[in-house]
């Protein structure tokens, strides 16, 4: 897939997440680890992503869980790793990484976002065949695979749990809600991180600031979305809950013992940084103490 020539306004979005991110992923201890990158044929086209391994499980080996970590519009792979400080919680808790990259740093999920909505690019089966190859690889627990989004990657895993592969068993989002016109299924367990102060895809729905039609279309809003997950897989009602980040926590447990959880961060905005891997981390149960589970 040849990339075209890049709209500039996307630089916007990606300082204003740096400002409020962390350096931690290059300040903690790396020197044994591996990023390496690699690609998969997917329909019928290369795509591109960035595969980590802790030092202790290079060194160790062992079946572990993998956590694909999917960036927003306008970065590429390796940025959301950055940003997110993703490196010291894997090699902590050992865990696996992954980092794909989309078409012109975008993702095609339904109304949002940029080229790859625009050019109508089936990254929903590229994340597919990346969950089926990961599955083979020999350092990754077949069944215990997460996907990890934030803005408009986090709408395309949205997207993935419509019809999710086999192995695929959380999603965690942050300034996301689901945009392709589809109702995520429960299993997999779903949590959604929003604010109050996002400005790029409120709470309450509409366009916010991204009001251009080649960029996005309207959202849906978290109360519209969280009642037709709840209507479609039969969620109790919901409850609260404790978790560490600084907001309200609420948990639904769903048919076949499925989560459908929500993290409101009131003073978030639409920023993703190492606080918000901390809590996916927390809340996929990869973390000591075991996290929700």
């Amino acid at each position: 897939m040849k990339r075209g020539r890049r709209r500039r306004w996307p630089w916007l979005l990606l300082i204003m997440i740096v400002a409020g991110g962390a350096l931690g992923w290059w300040l903690n201890g790396r020197s044994s680890s591996s990023m390496e990158r690699r690609s998969i044929s997917s329909a019928g086209v290369k795509r591109n992503f960035a595969w980590f391994t802790p030092e202790s499980i290079a060194l160790e080996g062992g079946r572990h869980p993998l956590v694909i970590v999917l960036h927003s519009l306008g970065m590429e792979g390796e940025g959301i790793a950055f940003i997110g400080a993703w490196g010291a919680p894997a090699e902590q808790e050992r865990f696996m990484l992954a980092f794909p990259d989309g078409f012109n740093d975008s993702w095609n999920a339904g109304v949002c976002c940029g080229a790859s909505m625009r050019n109508g690019v089936a990254d929903v089966t590229f994340i597919n065949d990346l969950v089926a190859w990961a599955r083979q690889q020999p350092n990754v627990d077949p069944n215990r695979i997460s996907l990890a989004g934030f803005s408009n990657g986090g709408m395309l895993a949205l997207a993935v749990a419509c019809n999710p592969p086999d192995g695929l068993v959380s999603v965690a989002t942050s300034g996301s809600l689901p945009t392709a016109g589809c109702t995520p299924e429960l299993p997999p367990d779903v949590m959604l991180i929003t604010s109050s102060s996002d400005p790029i895809v409120p709470p309450d729905g509409g366009f916010g600031t991204l009001a251009r039609q080649d960029v996005s279309g309207p959202f849906p809003s978290l109360d519209d979305s969280v009642r037709l997950m709840s209507e479609s897989t039969g969620c109790g009602k919901a409850r609260p809950g404790e978790a560490p980040f600084p907001g309200t926590f609420t948990t639904r447990t769903c048919a076949d013992d499925a989560r459908l959880d929500t993290a409101y961060w009131p003073q978030l905005g639409h920023n993703y940084d190492g606080r918000v891997t901390e809590l996916m981390v927390w809340w996929l149960g990869l973390g000591s103490p075991a996290g929700r589970n």
